[in-house]
């Protein structure tokens, strides 16, 4: 699955308040190309990762950074550190799950959900399944990277219910990442050279490692 074209991108945190649209083209199962456009549509900061890969310009201060697709570079400029693939299945509309068998399921009443949870080497998952749909409504994850995602306003898009809207939250540091999708296509063809960046002239270029330090 493939979705491209445009959002509104809302964040709150204690070191940065404001709204920007955003270009968006995702592909499973690691591809994702994430640009902030300014108001006349320049753009401000690119994200691409191939899954293997991944660079990142930021427009302000023109630095470049490339290097290998670790949670660690591709959160430079997302609120929490996940894998590339795991960043395509919550712009998808999915969660990634921790593995292994559900440790307990029940439903909660007042969430009108059934709720399951997962366990996995210290990481503890909960997630709200619409009774109705069985549609993924929300999912909290505890422990490592914690994080809280729910997902609303749902769209028949390819044949499939599509969630325009996701929320993100993000304990430590706290902050809130509202996504809601304004104009995008299913399941497009995308160029893969959407997902592959060089540096424009005159930017100054920083090789890292996974660990985002600088190479020398």
């Amino acid at each position: 699955m493939s979705i491209k074209g445009e959002a509104k991108l809302k964040v709150a945190s204690d070191a940065n308040k404001g709204s920007v649209t955003l270009f968006v083209a995702v592909s499973r199962p690691a591809s994702l190309h994430l640009e902030s456009l300014d108001f006349f549509g320049r753009p401000q900061a690119v994200l691409v990762c191939d899954g293997v890969r991944f660079a990142f310009l930021n427009g302000q201060d023109g630095t470049f950074y490339q290097g290998p697709a670790s949670p660690r570079n591709v959160s430079r400029f997302l609120p929490v550190a996940l894998r590339p693939q795991d960043w395509v299945l919550l712009l998808l509309g999915e969660v990634p799950r921790l593995p292994g068998d559900p440790a307990a399921f029940a439903l909660d009443v007042p969430a009108a959900s059934y709720q399951v949870k997962l366990e996995s080497e210290g990481a503890r998952q909960t997630l709200w399944i619409d009774p109705a749909t069985f549609r993924l409504r929300a999912s909290r994850v505890e422990g490592r990277a914690g994080y809280y995602v729910a997902f609303d306003d749902l769209e028949d898009l390819g044949g499939a219910p599509f969630p325009r809207h996701l929320a993100l939250e993000v304990p430590r540091p706290a902050s809130r990442w509202e996504l809601r999708y304004t104009d995008v296509a299913p399941n497009e063809v995308i160029d893969p050279e959407l997902f592959h960046l060089t540096p424009p002239p005159g930017a100054r270029v920083i090789a890292v490692d996974d660990q985002g330090t600088e190479l020398r």
